[in-house]
């Protein structure tokens, strides 16, 4: 079996900090076809084996270069459309049709596999050369303890994946950017508190609190997953999925427990997704008109007001220079 190996930082773009990322939803990737995802600058072939698990690897075979992801699911195989070169999930050339059955494979065919689950209806890829103890995959348990109902929508984003997580642990830009929808009435001035974990940040406006995740706050966990939990019945959730160094794909799903009938349900689902998607764009003509490199500004004042920015920026840093130091380790050793 091939140990899923380190991916390559793309070239000419950002190094990504390691850990656990939201890259897709489930259903986007069918039992009977591969999918192509291009993330980090990579393009990846995403496919599903016989029981319904999730593999993932570069989306180039090693023999011609063709994409892996025009070919089709064999098995437990993903099968080149050129000449029908077979790679498991672990990467491995299982079979050369060319060659006939029984032949030795050459090793050099062997492709990169990434280390990826699926949990909560999302795939999470582990980016960076995977720990021998993984560590747990982000989750907003008490969303799926009770009796929500869930709908995404999902957007393309000309902006980094940073600035985008930046903009949603800043809730004093809503009395601004969204003063004809969820920040009409809002004060222009407020404090806003915040509290940092090691792979979290909660923060809120308003009074100080003894619970920081009572009535109104937002959640972040490292690395990409994020939480706007407005009452017990009503949170919305963010995956932000980097494509590349300036794009990202953006999931806003809505986590609803007030109407929970079929069609009633389904009813709200779509209001909702209509505001969700004016909030989306509203925030979005704002974001992109950033600087989107580097991937964390280094010429930026920040106030007081931005402390969950500053914790997210180094917690960054943290884990860069965790896996440098990793590095530096192997190289040693």
């Amino acid at each position: 079996m091939n140990t899923p190996s380190q991916p390559p930082e793309p070239t000419n773009t950002v190094e990504y900090a390691p850990g656990w990322y939201a890259i897709a939803e489930g259903d986007e990737v069918p039992r009977n076809r591969p999918v192509k995802l291009r993330r980090f600058g990579v393009d990846l072939v995403v496919f599903r084996r016989k029981d319904g698990s999730i593999a993932c690897l570069d989306d180039r075979c090693k023999h011609r270069g063709a994409s892996l992801s025009l070919g089709r699911v064999k098995g437990d195989c993903v099968a080149c459309p050129f000449h029908g070169f077979e790679f498991d999930g672990d990467g491995a050339c299982k079979h050369l049709p060319v060659l006939g059955p029984g032949a030795k494979i050459p090793k050099a065919l062997d492709t990169r596999a990434y280390t990826v689950r699926e949990q909560d209806d999302w795939l999470w890829l582990y980016w960076g050369e995977a720990p021998k103890e993984l560590p747990a995959i982000p989750r907003f348990a008490h969303l799926h303890a009770g009796n929500h109902r869930a709908h995404t929508i999902a957007r393309e984003w000309n902006a980094s994946f940073v600035r985008v997580i930046e903009n949603q642990l800043d809730p004093f830009h809503l009395p601004f950017v969204h003063k004809s929808t969820i920040g009409r009435g809002m004060p222009e001035a407020m404090t806003v508190h915040h509290v940092e974990e090691e792979t979290r940040i909660t923060a809120w406006p308003g009074e100080a609190r003894e619970d920081p995740r009572s009535g109104f706050y937002i959640d972040f966990y490292w690395a990409n997953l994020w939480e706007n939990h407005i009452s017990d019945k009503l949170s919305i959730v963010a995956a932000f999925a980097p494509i590349d160094a300036t794009r990202t794909r953006t999931y806003l799903r809505t986590y609803q427990g007030f109407v929970t009938i079929p069609v009633l349900g389904w009813l709200v689902d779509r209001v909702m997704a209509l505001s969700n998607d004016k909030i989306f764009k509203q925030d979005e003509g704002v974001v992109v008109s950033q600087p989107q490199t580097p991937l964390i500004a280094e010429d930026e004042i920040l106030v007081k007001a931005d402390g969950a920015i500053i914790a997210y920026r180094k917690m960054y840093a943290r884990a860069l220079r965790e896996k440098h130091g990793a590095d530096a380790d192997r190289a040693a050793g």
